[in-house]
Formats: structure tokens, C-alpha cells, sequence
């Protein structure tokens, strides 16, 4: 997916204030600082693509709920990624500026 198509995606799941948001099949590299207008966002499935860091942003995302990262080049070891968003984000954060 082309950094376009995933604004537009974003932007318009923005608008319509979607709670859940699944990017299965899109291979993505690179997820944009855009994801902190997804505020009433609750799911964000992330798997199997080939993320190797997350924006800041993300941890804007306050009704997240459910965030699922397997499958990436995430420095972020399995048993975390089992955890909620905030313990997830707050392990990726925390580790990438030590």
C-alpha cells in the first residue's frame, strides 16, 4: 500500500469515527503520525507486516483496547505482545530511548 491509499484509509476512518481498524494483507512499512485522528479507535490489528518501529502518535490513541503487532520487526518480545496497548506501547517506548 502506497503512503497515499494509507492516509486516505486513515482519514477517512477518521471521519467516520470508526472504533476498529485492520490492515490484514497490506504489508505496511510504516504506520503515519495520522493514526493519533483515529480518537475513538478500540482495535487496531497491525499483524505480519513489516513494521520495524511505531510512531509516537500511537500512544494518543486513549479508547484503544485491543493492538496486535505479531508478526513485525518490532523489538518487542512476545510475552509483551500479549499484553494491553498501554503495556505494549509503554514496553516499545520505554526500551527504544534507554
Amino acid at each position: 500500500m502506497i503512503e497515499e491509499e494509507l492516509l486516505e484509509q486513515i482519514e477517512k476512518a477518521a471521519t467516520e469515527k470508526a472504533t476498529r481498524l485492520d490492515f490484514c494483507g497490506q504489508l505496511l512499512s510504516f504506520i503515519p503520525k495520522e493514526i493519533r485522528k483515529m480518537t475513538n479507535l478500540k482495535y487496531l490489528d497491525l499483524e505480519n507486516h513489516q513494521l520495524s518501529s511505531l510512531p509516537t502518535e500511537i500512544v494518543e490513541l486513549a479508547n484503544l483496547e485491543y493492538l496486535y503487532l505479531n508478526g513485525n520487526p518490532l523489538p518487542i518480545p512476545p510475552e509483551i505482545l500479549k499484553a494491553e496497548p498501554e503495556k505494549i506501547l509503554d514496553f516499545y517506548f520505554t526500551s527504544q530511548y534507554r
